[in-house]
């Protein structure tokens, strides 16, 4: 039995998360040098640099949780957290908007709207990190330790669905105006990838609403899932980017990406997956 040897399902889960984890930040730290050196010009590229800023602060928070020793420093880091959380929405808008103008889709209207997403989610930034109307402190349970919700709280969930689902629907109006097969493919690759910042958000607007009523399991289970999917989803929207704004053959960029992954951020997971479990085994 998995108990009797001293290793239960939460051990196990929390320690797949942190590989998967781990395994995120290589792959979005590679891919934001990856687009921002290719094609820094685009605005689209500056734009799907944000969200993978965004899941940088997220998921490197959920590397250092599990290392850090006394509660009062683990509820800064996950205040910390918040920084990449309440930004996703206002990053999700301006990439829907950089998407939607690469099609001469122009519109003075929804470039207000992104900039008045920025003021509103560096409001509910300094809310998340200096007062508990957002986010208050919650129960040190490791291996699963999340803020509780606050009273405003219940407006970020509205405000990140709605946002999600407006720039879903500029996604998908793009690809709509798209004149050529390959254009709309690629547009279809980016709409099924688009939720990837989102799915590494959701576990924790999930549990900060009802981490006392689901188990620690149920809780580990939907992280490792929603950090697979957005693994998976990054990638795929890189690749869908890469080719916004640039005149290169088709098969030179896939090429040069596909080797690329090959040779940096496969290679770190490796490394890191080797160095994480390593010490496991020799135990």
């Amino acid at each position: 039995m998995v108990e009797s040897a001293g290793l239960t399902w939460p051990v196990i889960l929390s320690f797949s998360n942190l590989i998967f984890s781990s395994a995120i930040v290589i792959t979005a730290f590679a891919l934001l040098g990856y687009t921002v050196t290719r094609n820094y010009r685009s605005e689209v590229i500056r734009t799907f640099s944000v969200l993978l800023v965004c899941v940088l602060v997220v998921s490197g928070a959920d590397i250092i949780i599990p290392r850090v020793e006394s509660f009062p420093a683990v509820l800064i880091w996950l205040r910390v957290q918040w920084i990449g959380i309440a930004l996703v929405p206002a990053g999700y808008l301006h990439f829907s908007d950089a998407v939607l103008r690469t099609t001469r889709h122009f519109s003075a209207r929804r470039r207000l709207v992104v900039m008045a997403s920025y003021v509103f989610s560096l409001i509910l930034v300094v809310v998340a990190l200096f007062t508990d109307a957002l986010v208050y402190n919650g129960d040190y349970r490791p291996p699963v330790t999340h803020l509780r919700a606050g009273p405003l709280f219940p407006l970020f969930v509205a405000y990140f669905f709605s946002t999600a689902t407006y720039g879903a629907w500029n996604v998908i109006r793009a690809r709509r105006r798209c004149l050529t097969p390959t254009s709309r493919r690629r547009m279809a690759y980016l709409i099924g990838a688009f939720a990837a910042p989102g799915l590494g958000v959701f576990p924790y607007l999930l549990t900060s609403g009802l981490v006392e009523r689901l188990s620690p399991v149920l809780i580990l289970l939907l992280n490792m899932t929603a950090n697979l999917a957005v693994g998976t989803m990054l990638v795929v929207m890189a690749y869908a980017v890469t080719y916004l704004g640039v005149l290169s053959a088709d098969r030179i960029i896939k090429h040069d990406l596909i080797h690329y992954l090959l040779r940096g951020p496969l290679v770190g997971i490796v490394v890191i997956v080797v160095m994480l479990v390593i010490p496991r085994v020799e135990l």
